[in-house]
């Protein structure tokens, strides 16, 4: 092949005709027998947060009742209730971020000690072969062959593209069976443009490789003849159902009736643990992973300022027992999660009966109490238990409400995400805001301190979840610049 392919620089030189430097085309060559991953049991530290979210719902449905009363202080029924949905709130925005993360960067950042459960898009890579059936575990290696010329690109800012999950399919397999870019359809052209504006010369014209064998047929050994015959035939199926993609996929990723081949955890040659899992199509998969809290991340990442443990999901084919092998993208499926209903407006009827200003020697005790030297054993918990101080365990939410009622302020406690709806609070501008006042983030809430700072309780990556007999143990209650979580929306209490 590496003679035919200097023929034909010749005649591209020679005829003085571009192309010569095209990408090269072609299959995914990962070998089944030939990965290096560790088959082990399942981490000891792996919590799944799906499974931890489906047992959270079954705890909020036996609280749902307590709504039926009017919202009050001290109703440890509707308290309980609402750090439930608390907790929920924060698995979803864990999933969003997770989201979040991959479509902006391509890659996740792996927290030493965090649990991961999500699904991303995947796509057959090795036509004809049978697809997964439901439960098949996989072996992931990173991409190798041609395709690793242009398929991770591809894969990872596929979920910045507006673009049917079939399409990028096709489009792949053609790219796999060795296409160059005037043999594509017209949607195919305009798809890979998206990704490789210069597509038509990067992925080069068969048209003119054709005329130029053709003319130099004679000095082409037999043997490479042979090996041009044989590509051809490789393409031939594709080119016939390129327009008909349902007897496409039949004849890529045929259906095979067989019973699963579980894998379970395997450890990676970073360091951390994944699983992977078929969820009963070739266009998904489940990914499991975790990071043990002792992890070492390596210096060797550059610039120096990411030096983070990543996942990237594009770089990788997951490799089964048998049969089909997959490319995962960057794109996460949205989670299907239960959302609770908006508590807005029983919130807002809520009245206090005793209202009063913060003054100025509140705030002082807002922060003076507040401080991280009071909480040196808090762990993160959510929810937490509702019979124990937040010296002992806590979220963010908790923190906040118990530290407003430990100066006088008293309001019932109501999950982040609806602090806004309680009608004493309201919105101040970054100018206007005093230490004492909250900060709402998405997902987060904390206590301004002044000169843009903040404390809360918060996860320390981890960390705070420990146990408090931990080595590792860190207290969840920190001071942090403000922005840390991202643009926050100042709220102040008051009577009026």
């Amino acid at each position: 092949m590496k003679n035919r392919n200097a023929i034909i620089f010749a005649i591209c030189l020679l005829l003085n005709i571009g192309g010569c430097s095209f990408v090269k085309t072609g299959p995914v060559e990962n070998d089944i027998g030939k990965s290096n991953a560790v088959i082990v049991p399942q981490p000891r530290g792996y919590r799944d947060p799906l499974a931890e979210m489906e047992r959270i719902h079954t705890e909020l449905d036996k609280y749902r009742s307590v709504l039926d009363a009017p919202i009050s202080i001290g109703n440890k029924a509707q308290e309980r209730y609402f750090s439930y949905v608390e907790a929920v709130d924060q698995s979803m925005d864990d999933q969003q971020n997770i989201e979040d993360q991959l479509i902006k960067n391509g890659e996740l950042e792996l927290v030493p000690g965090q649990s991961y459960h999500f699904s991303l898009e995947s796509f057959c890579v090795f036509g004809k072969s049978p697809r997964p059936v439901k439960g098949d575990g996989f072996r992931i290696s990173e991409i190798n062959g041609p395709a690793k010329n242009y398929l991770p690109f591809i894969l990872e800012n596929y979920s910045q593209k507006e673009i049917p999950q079939y399409e990028m399919q096709r489009l792949i397999w053609g790219l796999l069976s060795g296409l160059k870019f005037d043999q594509l359809s017209d949607r195919d052209k305009s798809i890979l443009k998206l990704f490789y504006p210069d597509a038509e010369a990067r992925f080069g014209n068969q048209a003119i490789i054709d005329v130029a064998t053709r003319v130099f047929d004679e000095f082409i050994p037999d043997s490479i003849k042979s090996q041009v015959d044989y590509v051809r035939d490789l393409k031939s199926d594709f080119l016939k159902y390129q327009d008909n993609f349902q007897e496409l996929e039949s004849i890529m990723a045929p259906i095979e009736s067989r019973s699963p081949i579980p894998l379970g955890w395997i450890k990676t040659e970073a360091g951390y643990y994944i699983k992977l899992t078929n969820e009963g199509s070739y266009t998904n998969i489940s990914v499991e992973i975790y990071v043990p809290d002792d992890f070492a991340v390596k210096e060797d990442r550059s610039p120096q300022s990411l030096k983070q443990l990543v996942f990237a999901p594009w770089k990788y084919v997951a490799l089964p027992g048998s049969g089909q092998r997959l490319a995962m993208s960057s794109k996460v499926i949205k989670y299907k999660g239960k959302k609770e209903e908006d508590l807005c407006a029983e919130i807002r009827s809520w009245k206090s009966k005793k209202c009063r200003e913060l003054t100025v020697n509140d705030r002082e005790k807002i922060i003076k109490i507040s401080a991280p030297a009071n909480f040196p054993r808090t762990r993160y918990v959510s929810p937490p238990d509702s019979t124990k101080p937040i010296e002992v365990e806590t979220d963010c939410s908790h923190f906040t409400n118990e530290i407003y009622h430990r100066i006088g302020i008293d309001f019932p406690y109501v999950p982040t995400s609806l602090v806004r709806c309680l009608k004493y609070f309201k919105e101040v501008s970054t100018n206007e805001a005093k230490p004492g006042d909250l900060i709402l983030y998405k997902g987060h809430i904390a206590i301004y301190t002044g000169n843009s700072h903040a404390v809360s309780a918060t996860k320390t990556r981890g960390f705070a979840t420990k146990s408090v007999n931990n080595e590792k143990f860190q207290s969840s209650i920190k001071i942090y610049p403000m922005d840390i979580f991202g643009k926050g929306r100042f709220i102040k209490w008051s009577c009026n």
